[in-house]
């Protein structure tokens, strides 16, 4: 071969190397995807008990050792029944994330699912939007989970858009051969109106790798499904509240439908009630006023200690509120008697041994007190 034919072809393979470097092949960007599976589901209501939003915060760090006990990916369920679930409670859904051997260390991948707030084709129930998706973490303690590396945590954030709460996750610290549980907690509605039907659907709409590379990963037809009708559980609860500069450490017992004794920011647990009116009543210890009582729906009330539950179809909270009566206290009025020119003029006791005295009130005595020693000598003079 001649030196010519040996120098193009080195420009030729110096070109190719250029050109891959600066403008890499696709198949580069997309590789891993496959080594992902993901399956979804809504925890079963029977599994786990009721937990609502004012009762359950949300555990923060990306991790989280079952904070809802027996809400799991291995009992998980793909359509829900009305009559297992509670007005306005906590729903915790549980995404298996199952990585495969041939995925690189430490990956971070994204999904995205939707959940609807409204019944198909236009029914005024569904998952709550006030609060979006309340929570998100990986699950460490769920039996399913295999995560040796201790590494796996996930993050949300989420919107309105349209009538769907959109979901954004993303999971971080995934190995080759980990089975990771995301546990996202979203809220029923609290009310549903008379006569509800429909569907309600959350599904998994997609997902990709993020980390080392970008691919799609297959999500298929991840869908949950719930079909409201009037068979779902109503609750009532009380939350007790004290007011600043009173003593928040007392503590309150409530009679009637609801037995409980409480103290500042509790609240009672949840009572399963039917449609009706229902009275709680709050014994007010000594010292204390009458609440003020709120509910949060348009016609429950509170007269004096007592609420009146009105359910119909909604999970009611209402909230008690009370403050320490002002203290009474009794002012004595002290009258100082007028003297007149005519009436005596009490001297001192000597000798005065006191403290200083001080004032023109000090000087007037001492005075006096000189006035009386002088006259006391010139009778003992004229006595001699």
């Amino acid at each position: 071969m001649s030196n010519r034919k040996r120098c193009q072809g080195r420009r030729l393979i110096f070109v190719a190397c250029l050109l891959a470097l600066l403008f890499p092949a696709p198949a580069a960007l997309g590789t891993h995807g496959g080594e992902f599976s993901i399956d979804s589901r809504a925890g079963d209501p029977t599994s786990y008990s009721t937990v609502f939003p004012i009762t359950q915060s949300c555990p923060g760090g990306g991790r989280a050792a079952e904070p809802i006990p027996g809400a799991q990916h291995g009992t998980g369920v793909n359509s829900l029944t009305p009559s297992t679930m509670v007005l306005g409670e906590i729903v915790p859904f549980e995404f298996r994330i199952t990585v495969g051997g041939g995925a690189p260390a430490d990956s971070s991948i994204e999904l995205v699912a939707t959940w609807d707030t409204v019944t198909t084709p236009s029914g005024d129930f569904g998952y709550d939007e006030n609060y979006l998706v309340y929570c998100a973490f990986v699950d460490t303690a769920d039996p399913s989970t295999s995560d040796p590396e201790g590494d796996a945590s996930a993050s949300v954030s989420s919107s309105l858009v349209g009538t769907e709460i959109e979901g954004t996750f993303v999971v971080g610290g995934l190995d080759p051969g980990d089975v990771v549980i995301v546990e996202a907690w979203v809220v029923l509605d609290r009310r549903a109106p008379p006569g509800v039907s429909g569907n309600v659907q959350s599904r998994m709409s997609s997902a990709r790798t993020l980390t080392p590379d970008e691919s799609t990963i297959n999500v298929g037809a991840e869908t949950v499904n719930l079909q409201p009708d009037e068979n779902f559980l109503r609750a009532i609860m009380v939350q007790k509240l004290i007011a600043s500069g009173s003593d928040q450490t007392q503590t309150f017992d409530f009679s009637g439908e609801i037995v409980a004794t409480l103290s500042h920011d509790q609240v009672s647990n949840p009572v399963i009630v039917s449609d009706g009116a229902y009275q709680v009543t709050e014994t007010i210890p000594a010292g204390w006023s009458d609440p003020s009582i709120a509910c949060d729906d348009d016609d429950s009330s509170g007269v004096g200690a007592t609420a009146t539950f009105l359910v119909s179809l909604e999970t009611i909270l209402c909230v008690f509120t009370n403050s320490q009566s002002p203290a009474t206290t009794t002012t004595t009025a002290t009258t100082t008697p007028t003297t007149t020119g005519t009436e005596p003029v009490t001297q001192p006791t000597l000798p005065f041994t006191g403290g200083e005295i001080t004032g023109w009130a000090g000087l007037g005595l001492t005075m006096a007190a000189l006035g009386g020693l002088a006259l006391i000598a010139g009778r003992r003079r004229r006595t001699d």
